[in-house]
């Protein structure tokens, strides 16, 4: 078993963003793993079922018997060789590149734009005159609909942009009622919001307002149902603008978000140990050095699956998110949520680097991962293959 001194581990480790949930072992376990080397657990973590990195520094020069007496078949591959990790710190140095021509001169709202085009304001206007336009055919027929859509008149794409423009003053400004940001009295009305829009045509474009056809939209139980369709165009148009204006550095990292919501959905979630502890689960493929989002799947419940049918929930995540980026050797680091042996094995096929915790529980991992050794503390082992 090789020995390192604190300096040469530290030579190896890459910086990751910090998680403030991990415990002090899991912690330690990030850091030895980022040396990309396969490890050995100097201890169970009964708390979640996480295993400790370990590899030897300590001073004693005694190495820890690391070959048991009942020797799997494959133990023999294990070895203390890192020649293939050397060169990797150095080449995951690749720094984050904006592509739109934004200077500090530019506003925020010139950074929001540049994101949200122009293209997916139209899909906006567009669906929601379809809408309005679909709703008005059904009452000339006889049907009954919401009056919201009488006497209709089509937006524009700088109506939507005021539409949204007065949800960020009321997320900012908020006042008991929605009426009171048209009051006339001077303490409590909003002048800024009723000079943009009247109130009738805001609470129209509110009960209107949509990102896709409603009459395409596939029933519960069949084929291709899903429940994000009112957002698809949308989400989609999202996620291909963020890979333009934005190319991330080298290192990467997975994780999951919470979006605040109180409505009622079927999709909201309840996650105790969040500081947003009910709303949408959101996955989110982030750069570890700026933490800008360049990729996000909003998590709509159980589903049929596309695509990676022989993947797990938390596996299948991870190659969604990756599908951008496959052979560009990035490192993707995630928590032990999502670390598997299939999604690491399948990482290196497809030209990545992957590193994460690893649940004992997690299936195909070899036996040599899930032996206890007894170690002091602040030792570590480690083993490659």
């Amino acid at each position: 078993m090789a020995r390192l001194n604190e300096e040469e581990i530290l030579e190896y480790l890459y910086s990751l963003p910090e998680n403030d949930d991990d415990s002090e072992e899991e912690c330690d376990e990030d850091a030895a793993e980022l040396t990309g080397l396969e490890v050995t657990n100097s201890g169970y973590d009964e708390r979640d079922g996480a295993f400790a990195v370990a590899v030897d520094i300590s001073e004693d020069g005694t190495e820890p018997d690391c070959q048991s007496s009942n020797t799997s078949e494959d133990e023999s591959d294990w070895g203390d060789s890192i020649s293939y990790f050397e060169n990797i710190t150095r080449a995951l140095d690749q720094n984050p590149v904006i592509c739109p021509d934004l200077t500090q001169e530019d506003s925020k709202v010139d950074c929001l734009l540049s994101i949200l085009t122009e293209e997916i304001l139209e899909i906006i206007r567009d669906q929601t005159n379809l809408y309005a336009t679909q709703e008005c055919e059904r009452r000339l027929r006889g049907l009954v609909v919401r009056m919201a859509s009488c006497n209709w008149k089509p937006t524009m794409v700088e109506e939507i942009k005021t539409f949204i423009a007065i949800h960020t003053l009321m997320r900012i400004h908020m006042l008991p009622e929605l009426r009171h940001y048209w009051s006339s009295d001077n303490l409590l009305g909003f002048p800024t919001v009723a000079n943009l829009i009247s109130m009738d045509r805001f609470k129209k474009l509110f009960e209107n307002i949509h990102c896709n056809d409603n009459t395409k939209a596939v029933s519960r139980g069949e084929a291709g149902y899903g429940r994000l369709h009112k957002l698809w165009l949308v989400i989609d148009a999202l996620n291909s603008r963020l890979k333009e204006v934005y190319i991330p550095s080298s290192v990467m990292a997975v994780d999951e978000s919470m979006v605040q919501c109180k409505a009622r959905s079927s999709m909201k979630q309840y996650m105790p140990m969040k500081p947003v502890k009910r709303g949408c689960k959101v996955w989110c493929l982030a750069d570890s050095r700026t933490g800008f989002v360049s990729q996000f799947d909003i998590y709509s419940g159980r589903s049929d699956t596309q695509g990676h049918s022989s993947f797990s929930l938390c596996e299948r995540v991870v190659l969604n998110l990756c599908d951008t980026h496959i052979h560009s050797h990035r490192l993707i680091a995630f928590n032990n949520f999502f670390t598997s042996y299939q999604r690491l094995k399948t990482s290196n096929e497809r030209g990545l680097y992957a590193l994460g915790m690893v649940r004992g529980s997690r299936k195909g991992l070899p036996d040599i991962l899930k032996r206890k050794d007894l170690m002091q503390c602040r030792e570590f082992m480690f083993l490659t293959k």
